[in-house]
């Protein structure tokens, strides 16, 4: 049996630990209710918050503490056969890096199931067998409702000394400004990281300040920092995950720009357009299966009469499950919800929605 693959969430940013995401809850709580064990790192997770954004190869101090504060044994009831973390803000980078590099060796996923990384699940000397261990992928990019936080340093321009042995110097060579700061450390961690995608980037149209009634970033900027980071992806050859909510006026014109250096994939998380949509996307981005993807998360769409329809019109071949959750103790029931929903809206079995939907999550995020 194949499990579920969380292609989009941002469980680093949330209250509980992420380990939570990838099990299944009833083996954290007691009888009380409460959670047995999670409290030191719960402390160590906030704690890690504060750690520099620079990259790094060595085991963080967040890492060392929580792997000490769940037992030596390996978690042996995973739910998830992984997940995508999201991050928003430069802030996030490290502790998705971290999470990334040192949480899956705390899991064990059981002998009943198996999570498909590329060896023959039939041999038992493949790779899938020997790993075992379910599959994070760290995902690197600045949302557009956090684009207003990045801070004055974060915009400064950098010299073109300091693109040297940048992708983006090929990109920037004969234009100003200069790539910013935020930028650079963006491509710094999907360079170390060659499994790394853009994400999560886009634009949105209806996050406004609510003192200002205003956008929290203007949508032209919105527009440039979207531009950016495409061209990034492009250069890296990365996949992205993309954000769009009222915005796909000047989404469609940003993406026709991108036509001859697409992504090469793209992925509409949460995705809540319409039927007509789909095509006007696959238009622009790729209508081979295997370019584009959609997905669906409950706490967003699954209040729309619309979402079955779009489901259907997207197709199963080009379906990812998605929980959008920061909150980790919430990905177990919203992951059930979604294979629940997509097993009636398919008319198929939730075996078989698992199975597809986890082999689309491989092939886009190359695992």
């Amino acid at each position: 049996m194949m499990l579920p693959f969380d292609s989009h969430n941002h469980v680093h940013m949330g209250p509980s630990p992420p380990l939570m995401a990838l099990v299944d809850p009833l083996q954290f709580f007691g009888s009380d209710g409460g959670v047995d064990g999670w409290t030191d790192m719960a402390d160590a997770t906030n704690a890690h918050l504060a750690e520099s954004s620079a990259p790094s190869t060595s085991q963080s101090s967040f890492c060392k503490t929580t792997t000490n504060n769940i037992n030596n044994d390996k978690v042996n009831n995973c739910f998830l056969s992984g997940m995508a973390l999201m991050s928003t803000h430069p802030r996030d980078f490290p502790r998705v890096q971290s999470l990334v590099e040192h949480l899956p060796q705390k899991v064990q996923i059981s002998s009943d199931t198996y999570h498909d990384t590329g060896g023959d699940k039939n041999n038992d000397n493949s790779d899938a067998t020997k790993k075992n261990i379910p599959k994070l992928v760290a995902c690197y990019g600045v949302h557009p409702w956090f684009l207003h936080e990045l801070t004055d340093s974060d915009w400064e321009p950098q010299q073109q000394q300091q693109l040297s042995s940048s992708v983006l110097a090929k990109t920037w060579s004969s234009r100003q400004p200069t790539p910013p700061l935020w930028l650079m450390d963006m491509e710094a961690y999907l360079v170390a990281d060659p499994q790394a995608v853009v994400g999560e980037i886009g634009l949105d149209g209806f996050h406004f300040d609510p003192t200002t009634k205003q956008l929290t970033s203007s949508m032209e900027q919105q527009v440039q920092a979207l531009e950016w980071q495409l061209e990034l992806a492009h250069a890296l050859q990365r996949p992205v995950s993309v954000h769009a909510v009222q915005c796909f006026g000047p989404l469609m014109t940003t993406l026709s720009k991108f036509r001859r250096k697409m992504p090469p994939k793209v992925y509409f998380h949460a995705f809540g357009g319409k039927v007509g949509t789909v095509d006007q996307l696959l238009a622009l981005c790729g209508n081979e299966i295997g370019q584009v993807y959609f997905g669906f998360a409950p706490v967003i769409n699954f209040r729309s009469g619309k979402t079955a329809d779009v489901a259907r019109k997207v197709g199963l071949e080009r379906l990812l499950l998605e929980t959008d959750h920061e909150d980790a103790s919430l990905v177990h029931d919203s992951m059930e919800q979604c294979i629940s929903f997509m097993a009636d809206c398919f008319q198929l079995d939730e075996s078989v929605i698992v199975q597809q939907t986890t082999q689309n999550a491989k092939d886009f995020y190359g695992f």
